[in-house]
């Protein structure tokens, strides 16, 4: 049934949603500070630069490697394989980015 298949990848989607607000936003560094005032004087007007944070270069997204291990631990991934993250040095490298990679390298589970 459709309507069925719908309902459960919904309230999966919605839990892994909370999931991830309720981890991933208590541990990334954003580009802003204070609510996304800007800083004056640094780049693009924000307080850290892009290898400061948790996201990959110029904003394009943050928070990846946190949302990676919360869609593997809750088995989003399905058959779909190992994950390998393959241009590295567009990646800023934020606390919790180091801390995630940093157990990926001593699991011996990264292609990094």
């Amino acid at each position: 049934n459709s309507r069925k298949r719908f309902d459960e990848a919904y309230a999966t989607y919605k839990h892994a949603m909370k999931v991830a607000a309720d981890t991933c936003s208590q541990e990334i560094i954003m580009p802003c500070s204070n609510g996304g005032i800007p800083t004056p004087g640094k780049e693009y007007g924000k307080p850290y630069s892009y290898k400061q944070t948790d996201c990959i270069v110029r904003d394009s997204g943050c928070g990846f490697m946190c949302l990676d291990d919360i869609a593997s631990d809750l088995g989003l991934w399905g058959d779909k394989g190992e994950l390998s993250y393959r241009y590295p040095d567009y990646f800023g490298m934020g606390n919790s980015t180091r801390k995630r990679l940093d157990a990926r390298l001593h699991s011996g589970n990264s292609r990094w």
